[in-house]
């Protein structure tokens, strides 16, 4: 009998626990998360400033709940020989779609 007591108590400390984090993981699942982004605009580049400088693509912006169009742009080319990785949106583990920026990669 003190056997199968424990064995309850178990079952009912695993599913306090299970429910307990699934209140966690449901308490922190967003209300809403934006839909994907539009397709990337065409751009016509402009003619170029300098020779040191690099065309940065136009990208789209998550503002409040609508997307807003940044566009592309002329920006000095780091000294260390790095290419610009244009950024792009990616969805979650949980649906949500994130932006990952742009960035400098050697």
């Amino acid at each position: 009998m003190f056997r199968n007591a424990r064995n309850v108590c178990a079952v009912l400390l695993s599913v306090l626990l299970v429910t307990g984090i699934m209140g966690l993981s449901v308490a922190q699942m967003p209300d809403w998360t934006p839909p994907p982004a539009p397709a990337l605009k065409a751009e016509v580049r402009p003619e170029q400033p300098n020779p040191a400088w690099v065309w940065r693509p136009g990208h789209w912006k998550f503002e409040g709940r609508d997307y807003v169009w940044v566009p592309g742009e002329y920006v000095e080319k780091p000294l260390r020989g790095e290419h610009w990785v244009h950024g792009y949106w990616a969805q979650g583990a949980r649906g949500e779609w994130i932006r990952i920026p742009g960035h400098w990669q050697p």
